[in-house]
């Protein structure tokens, strides 16, 4: 007579429960095991998998060029591992987001009418892939799993695994309407393109790692213009006289080199510079500036750019101001007397990334660690390909993937954002693309309207000038 086994299976840590109970045959191994468990709770396959039980740890996935202790989970028993009621071991998915699963031996029975896997119970919907972990869900939410959706997954599973011998990744797409593109690769289509992602995350990874060790971020994130080791370098001269904050500037700081500029009797810039500057600014590279203006460059009180410029530029020591005058330091003088176009960069590069408030662009001081994470973000940006697009929001999974407290900034202000939507997400994506955009580190497509252009997801590609960026003594980096 068959025995099944009664499984539990929570996601832990959750602000509200997510929890299936399954019945599987006790012959199952933890291989096939691994797949009822994204069948029932809704996982897409496109991350790693780890068991950890008291004989040991077990996964399909194994590293040549990395050994570990890991074994392979092909023909262990759930009996092997949940030997009795009341035993139990975790389910690791997706080492980015880490969600740990336990999973509890609650009962058998020995019945011939049993057929296949059955959903016994379900509570809680499944998370989105890529969400960001436990710490990004909501303290509540109103989903429901689908139940029947559920075992109809299931049992077609269980008949062409089982029943008709199908491979278990093939069948896996079947089950969810994946188109499968080469059977030999196993790479497939939406949505498990998240595999793709995973290369990406595991490239850059590794060529920090290789090129500069892991051991370097944190003081570079620091110290990233003075850290010698890893540090935020001027760019080549022709390149910085091309980036949209030099260009906007330097009309201004040249005239300056005569006399001041006079602000206008309500203490603005004049007008003349307020419309230059957002002239430069109107470059197709960088639609999210002009994008997020929504008046006429009338006056510096409606053009955020200009306001944005005049004060990364006092932050710069480059100018120095009175109530009604603006001009150049000594530095400022020298530096643009010599039109030292990759210093004054720089130094418009630090005060930018380091002085000036990026909230105000969102009208947010929310999440700060994301603009001080800014070094790793333009480090992480210099490993990426040449004119190969990718989206903003894998770009903010790369930098969580390196500073975890990225995903768990607690936000007080309530910031729109669609449903589901992690509103983190939301002010990375205006405010990296308006500042990356400012300095010519990224180039990013344009949206048809304001709502799209703070809402919407964004392709960036890295510009030759962002992937110069990066310096480091090579003696202090022998590996």
């Amino acid at each position: 007579m068959p025995k099944y086994i009664d499984l539990e299976i929570t996601i832990n840590d959750t602000p509200y429960p997510i929890t299936r109970t399954l019945r599987v045959p006790a012959a199952t191994d933890l291989h096939q095991l691994h797949y009822y468990i994204q069948l029932a709770m809704g996982w897409e396959l496109s991350h790693l998998h780890l068991f950890t039980t008291t004989i040991g740890k077990f996964t399909d996935y194994f590293d040549d060029f990395e050994p570990s202790e890991d074994q392979p989970e092909f023909g262990i028993k759930i009996t092997d591992v949940l030997p009795r009621k009341g035993s139990s071991m975790t389910y690791l998915y997706d080492f980015g987001d880490d969600w740990k699963h336990t999973i509890r031996h609650i009962g058998s029975v020995i019945d011939a009418n049993e057929r296949g896997v059955r959903l016994r119970n379900a509570i809680g919907a499944c998370p989105k892939e890529d969400s960001g972990g436990v710490w990004n869900l909501p303290q509540r939410s109103t989903r429901k799993p689908d139940l029947t959706l559920i075992q109809q997954r299931l049992d077609e599973f269980y008949r062409l695994t089982v029943t008709d011998g199908e491979a278990p990744q093939p069948a896996f797409c079947k089950v969810h309407g994946f188109d499968q593109l080469d059977e030999d690769t196993e790479q497939f289509r939406h949505p498990l393109s998240n595999a793709a992602d995973q290369a990406m995350r595991f490239h850059i990874y590794d060529t920090i790692e290789d090129l500069y060790g892991f051991e370097h971020l944190q003081p570079f994130d620091n110290d990233p213009f003075g850290y010698r080791p890893l540090h935020i370098q001027a760019p080549p001269v022709e390149l910085a006289k091309d980036a949209p904050i030099v260009r906007a500037v330097m009309p201004m700081l040249i005239d300056m080199l005569s006399k001041q500029i006079k602000y206008t009797s309500s203490g603005y810039l004049p007008v003349k510079y307020v419309k230059a500057m957002f002239a430069e600014l109107s470059d197709n590279r960088y639609p999210m500036i002009r994008e997020l203006q929504r008046y006429q460059p009338s006056s510096e009180s409606v053009v955020k750019a200009a306001t944005v410029l005049r004060h990364i530029l006092l932050m710069s020591g480059l100018v120095e101001t009175t109530k009604t005058t603006m001009g150049l330091t000594l530095k400022g003088l020298e530096l643009v007397a010599m039109r030292d176009y990759a210093q004054l960069y720089l130094e418009l590069l630090e005060a930018t990334l380091r002085k000036f408030n990026w909230g105000c662009i969102t009208y947010s001081n929310e999440c700060p660690l994301q603009q001080s994470a800014a070094p790793i973000m333009l480090l992480q940006s210099s490993l990426l390909l040449p004119q190969t697009p990718v989206s903003d929001e894998m770009l903010y999974d790369l930098l969580a993937g390196i500073v975890a407290g990225i995903m768990r900034e607690p936000i007080e202000r309530k910031i729109w954002h669609e449903e589901d939507e992690d509103p983190r997400k939301l002010l990375f994506r205006q405010r990296y693309c308006y500042f990356f955009g400012l300095l010519g580190i990224w180039e990013h497509e344009a949206k048809p309207n304001f709502l799209a252009a703070i809402t919407e997801s964004r392709q960036i590609s890295v510009t030759e000038l962002g992937r110069s960026l990066i310096g480091f003594e090579r003696e202090a980096n022998v590996r």
